[in-house]
Protein backbone atom coordinates (compact mmCIF):
# COMPACT_ATOMS: atom_id res chain seq x y z
CA UNK A 1 0.00 0.00 0.00
CA UNK A 2 2.76 2.45 0.92
CA UNK A 3 4.74 1.46 -2.18
CA UNK A 4 1.86 2.48 -4.44
CA UNK A 5 1.50 5.86 -2.73
CA UNK A 6 5.24 6.54 -2.76
CA UNK A 7 5.65 5.55 -6.42
CA UNK A 8 2.86 7.97 -7.37
CA UNK A 9 4.50 10.76 -5.37
CA UNK A 10 7.91 10.04 -6.94
CA UNK A 11 6.38 10.23 -10.42
CA UNK A 12 5.27 13.77 -9.58
CA UNK A 13 8.73 14.70 -8.17
CA UNK A 14 7.33 15.18 -4.68
CA UNK A 15 9.81 14.91 -1.80
CA UNK A 16 8.41 12.65 0.90
CA UNK A 17 8.81 13.01 4.65
CA UNK A 18 7.74 10.09 6.85
CA UNK A 19 6.76 10.32 10.51
CA UNK A 20 7.89 7.23 12.42
CA UNK A 21 5.52 6.20 15.22
CA UNK A 22 5.87 3.35 17.73
CA UNK A 23 2.62 1.68 18.72
CA UNK A 24 1.40 1.61 22.30
CA UNK A 25 -1.24 -1.07 21.81
CA UNK A 26 -2.04 -3.31 24.78
CA UNK A 27 -3.67 -6.66 25.37
CA UNK A 28 -6.54 -7.22 27.82
CA UNK A 29 -4.06 -7.43 30.69
CA UNK A 30 -2.51 -4.08 29.76
CA UNK A 31 0.74 -5.54 28.40
CA UNK A 32 2.28 -4.08 25.22
CA UNK A 33 1.68 -6.02 22.01
CA UNK A 34 5.33 -5.90 20.94
CA UNK A 35 8.80 -5.33 22.34
CA UNK A 36 9.26 -1.95 20.64
CA UNK A 37 6.89 -0.31 23.15
CA UNK A 38 8.88 1.24 26.00
CA UNK A 39 8.35 -0.51 29.37
CA UNK A 40 7.77 2.83 31.11
CA UNK A 41 5.14 3.98 28.60
CA UNK A 42 1.79 4.72 30.19
CA UNK A 43 -1.42 3.27 28.77
CA UNK A 44 -2.78 6.76 28.15
CA UNK A 45 -0.15 7.51 25.52
CA UNK A 46 -1.36 7.19 21.93
CA UNK A 47 2.18 6.26 20.89
CA UNK A 48 5.31 5.18 22.75
CA UNK A 49 8.95 6.12 22.55
CA UNK A 50 10.94 3.11 21.23
CA UNK A 51 12.16 0.57 23.73
CA UNK A 52 15.95 0.87 23.79
CA UNK A 53 16.33 -0.57 27.30
CA UNK A 54 17.80 -3.93 26.26
CA UNK A 55 19.73 -5.49 23.40
CA UNK A 56 16.88 -7.56 21.93
CA UNK A 57 14.39 -4.70 21.67
CA UNK A 58 17.07 -2.33 20.35
CA UNK A 59 18.08 -4.80 17.63
CA UNK A 60 14.42 -5.29 16.76
CA UNK A 61 13.94 -1.52 16.43
CA UNK A 62 17.13 -1.17 14.38
CA UNK A 63 15.95 -3.98 12.08
CA UNK A 64 12.66 -2.16 11.47
CA UNK A 65 14.51 1.07 10.65
CA UNK A 66 16.84 -0.80 8.32
CA UNK A 67 13.95 -2.49 6.53
CA UNK A 68 12.08 0.71 5.75
CA UNK A 69 15.20 2.74 4.96
CA UNK A 70 16.44 0.13 2.48
CA UNK A 71 13.04 -0.37 0.88
CA UNK A 72 12.38 3.31 0.25
CA UNK A 73 15.91 4.40 -0.70
CA UNK A 74 16.56 2.04 -3.61
CA UNK A 75 18.42 3.60 -6.52
CA UNK A 76 15.92 2.18 -9.02
CA UNK A 77 13.04 3.74 -7.08
CA UNK A 78 11.03 0.54 -7.47
CA UNK A 79 9.11 1.16 -4.25
CA UNK A 80 9.12 4.95 -4.23
CA UNK A 81 11.31 7.08 -2.01
CA UNK A 82 11.38 8.64 1.45
CA UNK A 83 13.98 11.40 1.88
CA UNK A 84 13.18 12.80 5.31
CA UNK A 85 12.60 10.84 8.51
CA UNK A 86 10.64 12.65 11.24
CA UNK A 87 11.29 10.91 14.51
CA UNK A 88 8.02 10.36 16.34
CA UNK A 89 5.47 13.09 16.94
CA UNK A 90 5.38 16.32 18.95
CA UNK A 91 7.84 15.19 21.58
CA UNK A 92 7.21 18.22 23.80
CA UNK A 93 3.77 16.64 24.36
CA UNK A 94 5.36 13.29 25.08
CA UNK A 95 2.63 12.08 27.40
CA UNK A 96 0.24 11.89 24.45
CA UNK A 97 2.40 11.32 21.39
CA UNK A 98 5.73 9.72 22.43
CA UNK A 99 5.07 8.36 25.88
CA UNK A 100 7.84 7.21 28.20
CA UNK A 101 6.07 7.80 31.48
CA UNK A 102 7.01 10.65 33.81
CA UNK A 103 10.70 11.31 33.14
CA UNK A 104 13.20 14.10 33.78
CA UNK A 105 13.93 15.91 30.52
CA UNK A 106 17.52 14.62 30.31
CA UNK A 107 16.47 10.97 30.68
CA UNK A 108 13.71 11.35 28.11
CA UNK A 109 15.99 13.07 25.61
CA UNK A 110 18.73 10.48 26.07
CA UNK A 111 16.38 7.82 24.69
CA UNK A 112 15.00 10.11 22.01
CA UNK A 113 18.50 11.11 20.89
CA UNK A 114 19.49 7.46 20.51
CA UNK A 115 16.40 6.84 18.40
CA UNK A 116 17.21 9.79 16.13
CA UNK A 117 20.87 8.82 15.87
CA UNK A 118 19.94 5.21 15.00
CA UNK A 119 17.72 6.45 12.19
CA UNK A 120 20.42 8.79 10.90
CA UNK A 121 23.15 6.15 10.76
CA UNK A 122 20.82 3.46 9.43
CA UNK A 123 19.22 5.55 6.70
CA UNK A 124 22.59 6.89 5.53
CA UNK A 125 23.73 3.34 4.82
CA UNK A 126 21.25 3.41 1.93
CA UNK A 127 20.90 7.10 1.11
CA UNK A 128 23.79 9.49 1.83
CA UNK A 129 21.38 12.43 1.56
CA UNK A 130 18.67 11.24 3.95
CA UNK A 131 17.76 13.62 6.76
CA UNK A 132 16.44 13.23 10.30
CA UNK A 133 14.09 15.68 12.01
CA UNK A 134 12.73 16.38 15.49
CA UNK A 135 8.95 16.89 15.75
CA UNK A 136 7.69 19.78 17.91
CA UNK A 137 4.50 21.78 18.46
CA UNK A 138 4.11 25.57 18.24
CA UNK A 139 4.85 25.98 21.95
CA UNK A 140 8.22 27.60 22.67
CA UNK A 141 8.89 28.89 26.21
CA UNK A 142 5.36 28.09 27.40
CA UNK A 143 4.96 24.44 28.32
CA UNK A 144 1.92 22.58 27.06
CA UNK A 145 -0.76 21.89 29.62
CA UNK A 146 -1.18 18.44 31.09
CA UNK A 147 1.36 15.88 32.28
CA UNK A 148 4.31 14.46 30.38
CA UNK A 149 5.10 17.77 28.66
CA UNK A 150 8.32 19.75 28.23
CA UNK A 151 9.44 23.25 27.20
CA UNK A 152 10.43 23.24 23.52
CA UNK A 153 13.33 25.69 23.82
CA UNK A 154 14.81 23.65 26.69
CA UNK A 155 14.49 20.48 24.59
CA UNK A 156 16.32 21.93 21.60
CA UNK A 157 19.14 23.35 23.71
CA UNK A 158 19.69 20.13 25.64
CA UNK A 159 19.34 17.91 22.58
CA UNK A 160 22.03 19.94 20.80
CA UNK A 161 24.31 19.79 23.84
CA UNK A 162 23.88 16.03 24.21
CA UNK A 163 24.38 15.40 20.50
CA UNK A 164 27.63 17.37 20.47
CA UNK A 165 28.91 15.55 23.56
CA UNK A 166 28.61 12.18 21.81
CA UNK A 167 29.61 13.37 18.33
CA UNK A 168 27.13 15.58 16.53
CA UNK A 169 25.24 14.51 13.42
CA UNK A 170 23.03 16.43 10.98
CA UNK A 171 19.54 16.86 12.39
CA UNK A 172 16.77 19.30 11.73
CA UNK A 173 13.45 20.40 13.20
CA UNK A 174 10.02 19.51 11.86
CA UNK A 175 8.18 22.34 13.60
CA UNK A 176 4.40 22.51 13.58
CA UNK A 177 3.61 26.17 12.83
CA UNK A 178 0.05 26.18 14.09
CA UNK A 179 -1.85 29.40 14.71
CA UNK A 180 -2.23 30.24 18.39
CA UNK A 181 -5.79 28.91 18.29
CA UNK A 182 -5.67 25.56 16.49
CA UNK A 183 -9.30 26.02 15.42
CA UNK A 184 -8.85 29.51 13.98
CA UNK A 185 -6.36 30.03 11.13
CA UNK A 186 -6.13 33.85 11.37
CA UNK A 187 -2.58 33.69 12.67
CA UNK A 188 -2.02 37.37 11.85
CA UNK A 189 -4.19 38.12 14.90
CA UNK A 190 -2.18 35.89 17.28
CA UNK A 191 -1.77 37.91 20.47
CA UNK A 192 1.00 37.89 23.07
CA UNK A 193 3.81 36.86 20.71
CA UNK A 194 7.20 38.55 20.58
CA UNK A 195 10.06 38.61 18.09
CA UNK A 196 12.67 37.43 20.58
CA UNK A 197 13.74 34.06 21.98
CA UNK A 198 11.47 34.41 25.03
CA UNK A 199 8.22 34.35 23.05
CA UNK A 200 5.71 31.88 24.53
CA UNK A 201 4.77 30.47 21.11
CA UNK A 202 6.15 30.42 17.59
CA UNK A 203 3.39 30.62 14.98
CA UNK A 204 3.43 31.72 11.32
CA UNK A 205 3.17 35.30 12.64
CA UNK A 206 6.68 35.17 14.18
CA UNK A 207 8.13 32.07 12.48
CA UNK A 208 11.42 33.88 11.83
CA UNK A 209 12.28 33.46 15.52
CA UNK A 210 12.94 29.74 14.96
CA UNK A 211 15.67 30.02 12.27
CA UNK A 212 17.18 32.98 14.13
CA UNK A 213 17.45 30.81 17.26
CA UNK A 214 18.91 27.86 15.35
CA UNK A 215 21.45 30.08 13.59
CA UNK A 216 23.19 30.53 16.94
Amino acid sequence: HHDTTLRNLAAKNIIVSAILLVGNGRDSAGNPHNMMTHPDAEVRGIYSIPNLTNEDSTRFYRAALSLIAERWSRLDGANGRISNWIMHNEIDQAGTWTNMGQQPLARYLETYLRSARLMYHTSRLYDPYSRVFISLTHHWTKKSSGTGTYVVRDMIELFAEMARAEGDFPWGIAYHPYPLDLRNPDTWNDAGLTQDFDTPYITPKNIEVLPDFLNQ
